[in-house]
């Protein structure tokens, strides 16, 4: 019996029964790490992305160790700081939702590169759409 609790509490000490949890938790948040999309020259997300912001907020609320760095991006049309402003204005919004949702505002740290990384390149409607978002990185 000594020996059992001898094992048992080198292996509660090491860290390792946690490693399990670290794994299974770990998928979940990589969740966070996603995209909110926007419409033309708008900072307000787009209503049918609520449920990912809901989906956001609660696992970053079960997970109180994670930060996330909100990333804010435009289309390529309109002036470099025009664009600088409005990825800033469409990443503050997405942390004013999950700060709503009781996400700690010390958790999200706010960044704009407005349209100097497309995700799509080339000027179609498609193209637009997609690079007018937030992306959601796990830091």
């Amino acid at each position: 019996m000594k020996t059992f609790a001898c094992l048992l509490l080198i292996f509660l000490s090491c860290g390792c029964h946690r490693a399990h949890l670290r794994s299974a938790s770990r998928a979940e948040v990589e969740k966070v790490s996603g995209t909110v999309y926007f419409d033309f020259d708008r900072w307000r997300f787009r209503e049918d992305q609520k449920e990912t912001m809901a989906d956001t907020a609660r696992i970053l609320n079960q997970h109180r160790d994670v930060s996330v760095v909100l990333e804010g991006h435009t289309d390529p049309v309109g002036p470099k700081e025009y664009n600088l402003e409005l990825g800033d204005r469409r990443a503050r919004m997405v942390k004013g939702e999950l700060v709503e949702e009781g996400v700690d505002p010390g958790r999200l740290v706010v960044i704009s590169f407005g349209k100097t990384r497309l995700k799509e390149e080339g000027r179609t409607p498609e193209a637009d759409r997609l690079n007018r978002r937030v992306e959601l990185h796990v830091k």
